[in-house]
């Protein structure tokens, strides 16, 4: 069961001068695992980052007694700590820091309210510290110090890992499933472009033609079938800086083209973001973002570097989707710890839509790491390739498991499901016992309005909690904003 966490100074900080005063308002730690995830062939790229295979990055909060306070899983592999930490924080329902604490956390996070990293580029961990290698100033002895209380997350971890051990082995997949590699095609040696070149010439401006031909010529190449999933090839970044070379008549390199790819590609994502905004039309003649006039007014004064993004045609945006759509991460898929659980996931693809819970749809294949963080049963009805690789024509999908292993598998995910649904039944299941005193006792609010709040805050019961820790001035906001929020209320 994952429950809120205490507001009171743990046991474990106040009983140890090593520790209190300075970390007394800390509630817990913060941090991401990887987890091995099935998803069909062409998301594959999101989901491929540092860890072998394709995973998905799940994030968690314990306390200092190694209970999880919450979790956010679905989050793509490739996805950056710092992004699903601002994720969590943003969600109506997410991540909540109590007035006055935070969380520590290591160093892939930026410094920010309610999150505490450790001083960069200073010793950290604890074995670095062992045989006598005491701390030799204040930096590396807040690090010591910081580092003793955030090993509870790894902790947590590595008890969760060596409880539930399908997380590593794929009991439900007990075949090897891993795909065969695709030859990679013949390719002419280029002459000496781009890394090798020892000339340098002036230093590169690039024009909207230079970008233009680099997309393109790119675009090109994965149309034609080459497998990206990991990104461009060096053969493929180098026929770029050679195309590049020809155009502008003096050499370009190779890593100014990764440079300049690396900025398309946070610009596509960017797109991909606001293409989700509320209220947002997608014009898929002039590729375009069209967002009415009250609502682009608004949205472009709190972040005026969207403006060139929206009601303006996207120069280059079919170069970019050849060469960037499914391999971004983008956190659709992910749910975190006070959402229901067993919720069905669609996922779009190529104006196809796969269910990930059942993994079905037609000429679609599936990567498979391990299976996946949802315990709905994802990736039951598994199909492989044919063992044959010889052959280039496309491989049939055969069944795997065996009548009997069928029913096996079924009646663990049945068994999986009971449990999620039992977990599920237990989150927030009661009221706090004075809300409704506490309702009651606001001035300045008509008896309707007050048993309409009463009610919404019962219902939303995590809400309701979070308001019974609020002062009296931000309560009474807090009910003026239900109230404005939900006008069908009253």
């Amino acid at each position: 069961m994952i429950r809120p966490p205490s507001t009171h100074i743990h046991p474990k900080i106040q009983e140890n001068s090593r520790f209190n005063p300075y970390f007394k308002d800390c509630i817990g730690a913060i941090d991401g695992t990887h987890v091995m995830a099935r998803v069909p062939t062409k998301i594959s790229a999101a989901f491929r980052g540092r860890k072998d295979g394709t995973t998905q990055n799940v994030m968690a909060a314990v306390d200092f007694d190694l209970k999880f306070t919450y979790v956010l899983a679905g989050w793509e592999g490739s996805a950056h700590d710092a992004l699903i930490l601002a994720d969590a924080v943003e969600r109506d329902d997410g991540l909540s820091l109590p007035p006055g604490k935070f969380y520590l956390v290591d160093a892939g996070y930026a410094v920010r309210p309610g999150f505490l990293p450790p001083y960069r580029k200073t010793r950290y961990h604890l074995k670095e510290y062992g045989a006598g290698n005491h701390p030799e100033n204040y930096k590396e002895l807040f690090n010591l110090r910081h580092s003793s209380l955030r090993i509870s997350i790894e902790r947590a971890f590595a008890a969760y890992k060596n409880r539930w051990k399908f997380v590593y082995n794929r009991p439900f997949h007990p075949y090897k499933t891993q795909m065969d590699e695709e030859v990679e095609e013949l390719v002419e040696e280029v002459p000496d472009v781009g890394a090798k070149t020892k000339k340098a010439g002036k230093v590169m401006t690039w024009t909207p033609p230079m970008s233009a031909c680099m997309l393109r010529c790119l675009a090109e190449i994965a149309k034609k079938g080459v497998k990206t999933d990991k990104g461009f090839k060096e053969v493929h970044i180098t026929k770029a800086a050679k195309t590049l070379t020809i155009l502008v008549g003096y050499a370009v390199t190779t890593t100014q083209v990764s440079n300049h790819l690396r900025k398309w590609k946070v610009r596509y994502q960017r797109i991909e973001k606001l293409r989700g905004l509320s209220g947002a039309l997608w014009d898929d003649d002039q590729k375009m973002i069209v967002l009415e006039e009250q609502h682009y007014l608004g949205h472009t004064q709190d972040t005026p570097k969207d403006a060139e993004f929206l009601n303006t045609p996207l120069v280059n945006f079919e170069y970019m989707e050849a060469c960037f759509a499914n391999k971004l991460a983008t956190g659709k898929f992910a749910m975190g710890s006070n959402e229901p659980l067993g919720k069905p996931i669609d996922v779009e693809c190529s104006g196809k839509t796969i269910d990930l819970e059942s993994g079905e749809t037609i000429g679609e294949e599936f990567v498979q790491g391990q299976a996946a963080f949802d315990f709905g049963g994802q990736g039951m009805d598994a199909t492989t390739p044919s063992p044959s690789s010889g052959s280039n024509k496309k491989r049939k999908r055969v069944s795997i498991l065996s009548d009997e292993d069928a029913v096996q598998v079924s009646n663990m995910s049945d068994a999986l499901r009971d449990v999620a649904s039992a977990i599920n039944n237990t989150c927030h299941a009661e009221t706090h016992p004075d809300l409704c005193k506490t309702v009651m006792d606001l001035v300045g609010f008509e008896m309707d309005q007050k048993l309409a709040v009463l009610d919404y805050l019962t219902e939303h019961k995590a809400q309701g909690l979070n308001f019974m820790k609020m002062e009296v001035a931000v309560r009474e906001a807090s009910f003026k904003h239900i109230i404005a929020k939900n006008p069908d209320l009253v």
